[in-house]
């Protein structure tokens, strides 16, 4: 259950940042016509500031971007766009007492296959690669770790969660798909594995509700669409929110949190939020 949901919420991260081209341009218009899916063209890029928390009872993962996270449109042949995009992390990886921190020679990257029709996603690959020191009964000792972390997502069918055309008022429900995840986590450069797994859910659907109004973000002041959804769940309760700038063809902040419900509620598990700092996209 833990693995179902951080992925869905992941993806649902990532496939915010898939869509959003900023433009550093301060716009306070108001919107007043539907809003249809943008064109990219190869070397668009929008940087990010990001944040990310991951947490449990017993283990926890908090996390943060060094620096900036720069999506780069990468290739633009055929039906799809290739999204590529790096950074560097900073945080700590613990169970119980012992763990692993992060040090400078790590670094972090994903690629994202998207639909041109409607930004939807299609594949998603993510990585994580470099050099940690031990953790031992919350101790630090300079002891080298070499860890490698991939992970490869298909979306059966392809996942459209921004939901095309964009309008204030507009409610729907996002359609459930298979999500179909590979991953494996190796140590020094793969002698040793230490997982390899497959696994494959079934998201439910996504009730969402779309608004206008106007935010601010390192980038500038800009005039979105606030696309908000949510899913109760038995064991789970998460939302996400997607603020979509339709001058800059794509979002300029992101907002996911996923608390424990209902043994937990004052625990947080996931928190994962992007800020638009800059982009050299031009409609």
């Amino acid at each position: 259950m833990k693995k179902k949901i951080l992925g869905v919420i992941i993806f649902m991260l990532l496939l915010a940042t898939v869509v959003i081209p900023a433009n550093a341009l301060n716009n306070s218009k108001t919107l007043s016509i539907d809003v249809n899916v943008p064109v990219w063209k190869v070397g668009d890029s929008w940087t990010y500031e990001v944040n990310y928390y991951e947490g449990g009872i017993y283990e926890t993962m908090n996390c943060t971007m060094l620096g900036d996270l720069v999506f780069t449109v990468a290739d633009d042949t055929g039906d799809h766009y290739l999204l590529k995009a790096k950074g560097k992390l900073n945080g700590i990886f613990k169970y119980g007492n012992n763990g692993l921190k992060t040090t400078r020679f790590i670094t972090a990257g994903t690629e994202i296959l998207v639909r041109k029709a409607d930004l939807g996603l299609e594949n998603w690959y993510l990585y994580l690669r470099g050099i940690f020191t031990l953790i031992i009964k919350n101790k630090t000792l300079p002891i080298p770790i070499q860890m490698s972390v991939e992970r490869s997502t298909k979306f059966n069918p392809t996942w459209a969660i921004l939901p095309f055309p964009l309008y204030d008022g507009k409610i729907g429900v996002i359609d459930s798909i298979d999500i179909i995840q590979g991953g494996s986590v190796s140590l020094f450069w793969g002698l040793k594995t230490l997982s390899d797994t497959t696994y494959t859910w079934i998201s439910e659907e996504l009730y969402y509700t779309c608004y206008e109004e106007q935010i601010t973000v390192p980038a500038g002041n800009y005039t979105v669409y606030n696309i908000s959804a949510e899913n109760p769940g038995y064991y789970w309760y998460y939302y996400y929110k997607t603020y979509y700038a339709p001058e800059v063809g794509n979002f300029v902040k992101e907002s996911v949190v996923i608390p424990f419900n209902p043994d937990y509620s004052d625990l947080i598990y996931l928190i994962f939020n992007l800020e638009l700092k800059s982009t050299n996209y031009t409609p």
